[in-house]
């Protein structure tokens, strides 16, 4: 009964948030401009991301408290680490403020990267939060107390990134954290872990407030890098979560089989950015140099509309969640490969069909058309 009142009041505190940085980012002409890699053409304020810390952050620190305040000891039973989403928040806070800066600035990349390093560190070593266990892939079960150290920091810096680097269409970012903030909360609340269910919940709220201002006409803003950072650090704090509870409540749970999930509801930004990634360095350009190469920017050059490519994309997503349910039952090994080389090949189709119709142009130079920019 607590969810509808959590999501209703992110939702509620984010629409007052997002008026009101509208507001301010027109008047101290706080906005970002058009550019060549642009699809919009009038100035959009790009601090969404203030509103989405804040009414997140908020929602979820009243709701847990009110829970553990009033149901103490049987609440703190079903929390594994106590201090978890504390800290979890102590580390959104840093990501929040490099993302900030950096859509004020522009800070440097390497600058980024220790801010988001940092961060991560905040939330995983005060409680040991590891993914110390292979799940039986390659034979692999438990990692080394290092080796696990190591690979946690590199999933929470990839998922950091993937949403960041992904915000380039409308909706398209927050849709997707939306879409598995969904999937990890049900999960959440089957097992009753009600702080990272609240916590979830408040974030959805927050996203679908979002929405209505990233796809008004006249209050139009943009997440910015602060907004998808936040988005980010979220989901790949709920991923760790749920790949290292899901081996704990494995008996009494329909989900096995944790990191073929995590691929289903993250394959679209996963597959993106290292696609991306590794095109910018086979080109001898640094990995994170903006450019047009994205899928989505692929998908609106083929003539689709933000909400199009956006609808499409999450119903990618949802495809493939439905899937990885259907055949569940398969051995992990060929459960992984299965989902693996669906989604890379529904993926990659896109960018085979684009080279096909684009193939005498390159894809820094391709515009989006002008029923694109007047949609955007």
């Amino acid at each position: 009964m607590m969810i509808p009142l959590v999501i209703f009041v992110s939702f509620f505190a984010s629409r007052q948030a997002y008026k009101l940085i509208h507001f301010i980012g027109i008047s101290k002409r706080l906005f970002s401009k058009p550019n060549s890699r642009s699809s919009h053409e009038i100035p959009v304020p790009q601090f969404g991301g203030v509103g989405l810390y804040f009414s997140t952050c908020i929602t979820a620190s009243v709701f847990v408290a009110l829970i553990a305040f009033n149901n103490f000891e049987s609440f703190f039973d079903m929390v594994d680490k106590p201090g978890g989403v504390l800290a979890f928040i102590s580390g959104l806070t840093l990501i929040f403020y490099t993302g900030f800066v950096d859509d004020l600035i522009d800070m440097k990349a390497w600058v980024k990267f220790l801010f988001q390093f940092t961060s991560v560190a905040i939330v995983v070593l005060p409680t040991h939060g590891y993914l110390d266990n292979f799940f039986e892939i390659f034979g692999i079960d438990t990692l080394p107390n290092t080796i696990a150290i190591i690979f946690t920091f590199f999933v929470y810096l990839l998922i950091i990134n993937a949403f960041n680097l992904i915000d380039g269409i409308d909706g398209l970012a927050s849709s997707l954290g939306i879409s598995a903030s969904l999937f990890f909360g049900v999960y959440f609340s089957f097992i009753n872990r009600y702080d990272l269910v609240i916590l979830n919940f408040a974030l959805i709220g927050s996203l679908v407030g979002f929405l209505f201002s990233n796809f008004s006409k006249t209050k139009k803003l943009f997440l910015g890098d602060s907004g998808s950072m936040v988005i980010g650090i979220c989901i790949a704090f709920q991923s760790v979560q749920f790949m290292g509870l899901s081996l704990k409540f494995e008996d009494a749970s329909i989900i096995s089989h944790a990191p073929v999930y995590i691929l289903s509801v993250l394959a679209y930004p996963l597959i993106d950015v290292l696609r991306v990634m590794l095109s910018r360095i086979s080109k001898k350009k640094s990995p994170f140099m903006p450019d047009r190469n994205h899928i989505h920017h692929k998908l609106i050059d083929l003539g689709m509309s933000h909400i199009q490519a956006t609808a499409l994309i999450i119903f990618y997503t949802l495809s493939l969640i439905v899937i990885t349910f259907a055949t569940k039952n398969l051995s992990i090994h060929w459960h992984l490969l299965l989902m693996m080389t669906l989604a890379l090949g529904l993926a990659m189709f896109p960018v085979a069909l684009h080279k096909a119709r684009f193939r005498s142009q390159s894809p820094e130079n391709i515009k989006p058309s002008d029923d694109v920019l007047k949609t955007s």
